[in-house]
């Protein structure tokens, strides 16, 4: 039983956790490892030009691969969210 409860705790929160960081995503906020928050500034062409290849910026929210490389090189159309 307690084994159980124990699991069950530890999967109802990394559910809690990916349900949150979907709804973020699909309000436009990206959530890096550490928990901060980032999103596009309001002046943000609707695609953006990445290593050659144009992607819209709603799909450059949902790719975690993108928004690290841009939020590592501190590009100037992102912006932390303080809150």
């Amino acid at each position: 039983e307690e084994v159980t409860e124990e699991v069950t705790e530890e999967v109802t929160e990394e559910v809690t956790e990916d349900v949150s960081k979907t709804v973020e995503k699909e309000s436009g906020v990206y959530v890096d490892a550490k928990g901060l928050k980032y999103k596009f500034k309001s002046d943000t062409p609707k695609q953006l030009q990445i290593d050659g290849k144009v992607y819209p910026i709603t799909q450059i929210i949902n790719n975690d691969e993108l928004m690290e490389t841009l939020v590592e090189s501190r590009a100037l159309f992102i912006e932390q969210i303080y809150n």
